[in-house]
């Protein structure tokens, strides 16, 4: 798989994600709710972005490399 074919599946899987998790967000109010958010949900897109910048930082460099070894 190419770098960018990762980066659109990890793009289309935060978007699901970040849906289905609005749709909980908004049924699931209560106490556990917002520490489960705080401690689980946010830390994770968090994450999610600094992969979406890896990737893209990575993408640009075998780009690079691909057109060195031309």
């Amino acid at each position: 798989m190419s770098v960018s074919g990762a980066f659109g599946q990890l793009e289309h899987a935060r978007k699901s994600l970040l849906a289905h998790w609005e749709e909980t967000r908004a049924a699931w109010t209560d106490e556990t709710a917002r520490r489960f958010e705080e401690e689980v949900m946010t830390p994770l897109f968090v994450r999610i972005r600094q992969m979406e910048l890896g990737l893209s930082r990575l993408d640009v460099v075998l780009r690079k490399a691909h057109q060195d070894c031309e």
